[in-house]
């Protein structure tokens, strides 16, 4: 092994450190916590044309996100908001029989490019920008429905480096929110959809002799809605927020 070599986790974790210690002298900086529910599938792409049947079970997968978004304010209308956090995504199948649900546990960096005007106290915003994402576990259960002789519900918990899974994926982000300044911190809600741009798991279709007829992909796709604060950090916008403006000056008699 590569002494040298750093862990995904790691590589993540000092792109975050980066982006804040990126910031110039004139730049305002925010940070917060984001708390989201996505709902989420999977994309299935092969060589050749995938029979619709191979996905008609499927439905949104609901799963939960909690991030720790930084904003670095470059200009009057736009900044960067890196992100650091947990995520799970997956899918879920439900047929006359029973219903399977796969879900990867997961940290991920997104470095989103975010636009914004504000508008007394409102601030709507648009972002996007890609987001890297490491699965730690994996989580693949069925429970039988109450009509079929499948037998008991079954579940299985590995590590993702056990599972047959693309460790480190690249996704695309965008969306669009709205934030609410109370006093100084803003209270935010937005919308986003993720496309995955690499596969999360590579499948081979094969025939009654095992010979390999189409190579298969999974992308992850889904879309969150989220609420959140941020919470200024520079002195200036707490100061300014205290200061009281000064009564008018008595006339003179």
């Amino acid at each position: 092994m590569d002494r040298n070599a750093v862990p995904p986790m790691k590589r993540m974790d000092w792109l975050f450190i980066a982006a804040l210690t990126g910031t110039t002298a004139q730049a305002q900086t925010s940070i917060g916590n984001r708390v989201g529910v996505g709902l989420f599938d999977h994309v299935l792409k092969a060589d050749e044309e995938v029979e619709d049947h191979w996905m008609e079970d499927q439905v949104r997968l609901v799963a939960p996100t909690i991030t720790v978004p930084v904003e670095i304010r470059l200009s009057k209308h736009f900044a960067l908001q890196p992100e650091l956090g947990f995520v799970q995504r997956g899918s879920r199948n439900k047929a006359d029989y029973g219903t399977s649900t796969f879900q990867v546990n997961s940290i991920e960096f997104s470095l989103l490019a975010k636009g914004f005007v504000e508008v007394g106290r409102w601030k709507p915003y648009v972002f996007a920008g890609p987001s890297f994402n490491r699965s730690l576990s994996v989580r693949s259960y069925f429970e039988p429905s109450a009509s079929s002789n499948t037998g008991p519900s079954q579940e299985l918990v590995m590590t993702a480096d056990d599972y047959p899974l693309e460790i480190t994926q690249i996704s695309a982000t965008a969306g669009l929110g709205a934030a609410f300044r109370i006093g100084v911190p803003w209270l935010f809600v937005d919308y986003r959809h993720l496309w995955g741009l690499t596969p999360m798991m590579r499948i081979d279709f094969v025939d009654v002799n095992m010979n390999v007829l189409k190579d298969g992909r999974l992308y992850d796709r889904g879309s969150i809605f989220s609420i959140g604060i941020m919470i200024p950090l520079s002195r200036g916008a707490w100061e300014s927020h205290g200061t009281e403006p000064e009564p008018p000056a008595a006339p003179h008699t």
